[in-house]
């Protein structure tokens, strides 16, 4: 699959494809529009990060500060992941 969605990124800085041939190039391979993204509903680690703010909303309802301290650096390394994630995507997409 990544050699695929490669390939096509390269065609398309090399004007085999135009960008909407691009679009539909990773459509057929079930991907959004710019290819590869942050996995979205239904995928295991959507399911996961899910349910870890889900433990943490009823830790916080719950005044569960000792649940709290625990989720927090789990919380903080997925929005770290997250983030890089989208770095690496928008320096993609800027060059």
């Amino acid at each position: 699959m990544k050699e695929k969605v490669e390939a096509i990124r390269k065609d398309v800085e090399n004007g085999k494809l135009t960008p909407e041939q691009a679009r539909e190039e990773f459509k057929k391979l079930g991907l959004g529009k710019e290819g590869p993204r942050v996995p979205g509903p239904g995928s295991s680690r959507a399911n996961g990060e899910k349910q870890l703010m889900d433990e943490f909303r009823k830790a916080v309802e719950a005044g569960d500060e000792a649940r709290i301290k625990e989720l927090l650096p789990q919380l903080l390394k997925q929005l770290q992941e997250r983030n890089r994630e989208l770095r690496e995507v928008m320096l993609k997409t800027n060059q």
